[in-house]
């Protein structure tokens, strides 16, 4: 049963949030770096988040409006299935509007989806799915936070140390801190989990020539809510050939080929 629907114990203190706080450029959020609709959420208990930059967050985790449905699944690792939902607060500032929420045993746990110089076209984020990307405690939360002409970008989240986090990308990744899947006839991209041992998720894209692609990928290794790049003499050499689709990667992006529970 969620926190949503179980009574709460009466006289529960606020908690303090945790401090802590594309190819298709006209399109992809500016970032630096080389390579609808919703029923109100009744009241929550209090928050627990990475981030405390958003005087607001409380109350629009509380009071928001739920934003594009909810998955189910254990994002924490306690071996019972969490809630989790984004909610949207359109009258706060930019940076500020949109919170993802994982309903826990422990609590309710949230963080901003926005970074709070980026402005992204998708005025409404949602949750694509739950994956389990590293092999290790609960899963991970897969949000699609971008969308251009033809590519779509994801958010990664995860519970680390009681606290609701998005994952960041090491080494200077072109999308930032995104992962981008689709494409068109120009480009495709594809974002997933990696079979190469020390390896546990891979960037890749392609691009055409007269008769084939030319695919380069970059793998990641998790550390806590870092993906870092593996070695460069780890890393697979540029390729080329048809069928894009067939790669590693691509048959079934974004994060397909990952497992589905912890």
């Amino acid at each position: 049963m969620t926190i949503r629907r179980r009574s709460l114990a009466a006289g529960l203190v606020l908690l303090v949030l945790l401090s802590a706080c594309s190819n298709e450029p006209e399109a992809t959020p500016e970032t630096p770096g080389p390579q609808a609709s919703g029923s109100s959420v009744p009241s929550l208990p209090p928050s627990r988040s990475d981030s405390a930059r958003c005087s607001n967050q409380a109350a629009a985790v509380g009071s928001g409006r739920v934003a594009g449905g909810e998955v189910s699944g254990d994002v924490d690792g306690d071996g019972s299935d969490d809630v989790v939902f984004v909610v949207r607060d359109e009258s706060s500032p930019p940076g500020c509007q949109t919170f993802l929420v994982a309903e826990t045993a422990e609590g309710v746990l949230s963080t901003p989806t926005e970074e709070p110089d980026i402005a992204y076209a998708l005025q409404a984020p949602r949750v694509n799915s739950l994956a389990q990307i590293d092999g290790d405690g609960g899963l991970e939360i897969l949000v699609d936070l971008e969308q251009g002409a033809s590519t779509q970008f994801l958010g990664m989240f995860k519970v680390e140390s009681g606290a609701l986090q998005k994952v960041r990308i090491g080494g200077g990744s072109a999308y930032g801190d995104l992962f981008p899947y689709g494409g068109s006839v120009g480009h495709i991209e594809a974002s997933n989990c990696a079979e190469t041992p020390g390896a546990d998720v891979l960037i890749a894209s392609a691009t055409p020539n007269a008769t084939d692609y030319t695919i380069r990928t970059v793998l990641y290794e998790m550390r806590e809510t870092t993906l870092v790049p593996l070695p460069r003499s780890e890393q697979p050499p540029i390729s080329t050939g048809p069928d894009v689709e067939l790669r590693e990667g691509f048959d079934s992006s974004p994060f397909g080929d990952c497992a589905t529970s912890p």
